[in-house]
């Protein structure tokens, strides 16, 4: 029903609607675009800052007009030259070997049928019947065909088939498509000997250079535009109650988790660790060398990379109390001492 969809439909398409001339198509055209002038505090939605129109096609008839705060949908890309504007998957970029994969795994089925059943050579005036070929069948030839070719008369016809060439360039195809989807650095390997620490951060940071441009551009394409125009219609539908006076005025950023950010974020910690360690060394040379190192920042920025539990961290304000409540048992050990020692000297 078009009054449902609030269409308003040209003369000329409801008179082939009344005359029920079902066969024929109509072209509609749907675009959602920028709208010049529109206003996010609109009342009426034909005037938001995001235009939805349908149109006829051949009339040129706005058939319906509506809008958006925001653009509605979310189109994310893999990955983009620079100056283009439709993206490529790695599918895309893999696409020309899996075709040659194909093409050499036809080409291995034609040949094991080939060295499986091969064709036979066999003279032409020799025998009294044609070969059967089926197991268990029987040839029969003349006697003296024997004597003339000096060897048996049928034989199979030597193909040239080359397996194991032919299996080694498919495996190498494979290995391409592999690094095509990042197969190569999703998964640290699970065979051959053990790796260090050292050698773990060096595969994270080398998957991070790899993919980490990657799932960004996913995170500018997808993520951002989802989470922003969800919490918008949260927003402006009432969802989060009244907004706090530290934030009325000023900006909202998200900050998002991602396995790549995580392991960014464990590679920091590491790095960071290693360096207030060899700090500490240092302090042992050079007293005051590790003052440089805010222990508590580190502490929970390690936490963080870590995955760490909230209720297990304690808060800035509970880490002041606790240093408070040192200082002061400090002072009074030391009060306790002085006293003791004045006793002393008294007596």
């Amino acid at each position: 029903n078009m009054e449902d969809l609030g269409w308003k439909l040209s003369e000329q398409v409801m008179e082939k609607i009344q005359a029920e001339k079902w066969e024929e198509k109509i072209e509609f055209l749907y675009a959602v675009l920028p709208r010049k002038g529109g206003r996010e505090d609109a009342l009426l939605a034909v005037n938001l800052p995001f235009s939805e129109m349908v149109i006829e096609v051949q009339t040129k008839h706005l058939a319906a007009e509506s809008g958006y705060h925001e653009f509605p949908y979310i189109i994310s890309r893999w990955d983009t030259s620079s100056g283009e504007d439709y993206g490529r998957s790695p599918g895309m970029i893999a696409l020309p070997d899996a075709n040659t994969s194909q093409a050499i795994s036809h080409t291995m089925l034609v040949a094991g049928q080939r060295a499986a059943d091969p064709p036979l050579l066999a003279p032409s005036d020799a025998f009294l019947d044609a070969p059967n070929t089926f197991p268990g069948a029987l040839a029969t030839y003349e006697a003296e065909a024997v004597k003339d070719l000096g060897s048996n008369p049928i034989r199979p016809l030597d193909g040239g088939a080359n397996f194991p060439l032919t299996s080694a360039i498919q495996g190498d195809i494979r290995e391409q498509i592999r690094q095509a989807f990042f197969r190569n650095i999703f998964n640290l390997p699970v065979e051959g000997p053990q790796m260090t620490a050292t050698e773990v951060i060096q595969r994270r940071e080398e998957f991070i250079r790899e993919i980490g441009p990657v799932f960004g551009r996913l995170e500018t394409d997808d993520t951002a535009p989802m989470v922003e125009r969800a919490f918008k219609l949260l927003l402006r539908r009432g969802a989060f109650g009244d907004i706090p006076e530290s934030l009325q005025g000023t900006g909202v950023i998200f900050e998002y988790e991602s396995p790549v950010k995580k392991i960014r974020e464990q590679t920091q910690a590491h790095s960071t660790i290693q360096w207030a360690q060899t700090l500490l060394e240092f302090e042992q040379v050079k007293p005051g060398a590790a003052d440089v190192v805010n222990f508590e920042e580190l502490g929970r920025f390690s936490g963080v990379a870590a995955t760490v539990p909230n209720n297990i961290m304690h808060s800035e304000e509970v880490v002041a109390q606790i240093g408070q409540a040192r200082i002061e048992a400090q002072k009074q050990a030391m009060d306790l001492a002085n006293a003791q020692t004045a006793s002393q000297a008294a007596k």
